[in-house]
């Protein structure tokens, strides 16, 4: 029977979890503040009003960070289970990805000719059960994608989005003019520095709970477009914890 010791792995899905907790954060205080933008002068609280608009410049490195906190707990738990199959050491021997199964395939057995993987029974369970590939069950492929694009980009761009069920405006007294909004959506570019709200002396107010209404999604032509920057992050973190338990299993088996 072998043992593997995930501690690290593990750890760096914990230190993951800490930088999504505080993206959330940083996300709700974006949404307070757009809110806070909408009512009439009047009714404003004067020591919000020199808040930033958009983004605080660190929510991209955050963000980068969580990603590659989980891309890196795959690395390690690689380089685990390759070291319990006495396999050769290498800075070229790291979790594999690919295109779709045939070059995962492909990728994996050119490393196991040169001795750099794991057991033939946890080559198995990543290739059918974890299945690091564009469509795989877990979804992984999506997380090497993102971890790629923040290294080349430095940053990843991200968009806002907020769904309007009714809007109604308001004067700088805060009464109903009459006029509103219903059933749109609209899209800023936070890279470009665009807002969602610039009224003049009056306000609007939002039917609803904000949480629910605002979309904080990833840029334009970065994997995921337009998707819930939480919504994905929580589910690759659920999907890396998962691969890291299929490893520790079939290591087991294996032993």
């Amino acid at each position: 029977m072998v043992d593997l010791n995930l501690y690290g792995p593990r750890l760096k899905v914990e230190r993951a979890k800490h930088h999504i907790d505080q993206l959330e954060t940083l996300f709700r205080d974006y949404i307070r503040n757009n809110m806070d933008r909408m009512r009439a002068k009047r009714n404003r609280n004067p020591l919000k009003q020199a808040r930033p608009r958009t983004f605080p410049k660190h929510v991209p490195t955050v963000l980068g960070d969580a990603i590659h906190n989980l891309h890196a707990a795959l690395d390690h738990a690689y380089h685990v289970a390759s070291d319990a199959n006495s396999a050769t050491f290498s800075e070229w021997r790291r979790f594999p990805f690919g295109k779709d199964r045939k070059s995962l395939e492909g990728s994996i057995n050119g490393h196991k000719a040169k001795g750099l993987t794991p057991s033939d029974v946890v080559i198995a369970a990543i290739v059918d059960d974890i299945q690091p590939y564009e469509g795989g069950r877990l979804g992984l492929y999506g997380l090497h994608a993102l971890d790629i694009t923040d290294k080349h980009l430095v940053l990843i761009p991200t968009t806002s989005a907020i769904h309007i069920d009714r809007l109604d405006f308001v004067n700088a007294a805060g009464t109903k003019t009459g006029g509103g909004i219903q059933g749109i959506t609209m899209i800023a570019d936070q890279s470009k520095g665009v807002e969602f709200f610039e009224f003049g002396d009056g306000g609007a107010v939002l039917k609803g709970n904000p949480k629910d209404a605002f979309v904080i999604g990833f840029g334009d032509g970065q994997p995921f477009e337009g998707e819930s920057i939480l919504h994905t992050l929580k589910g690759l973190h659920s999907a890396t914890t998962e691969a890291l338990d299929i490893i520790g299993k079939k290591a087991e088996i294996a032993g």
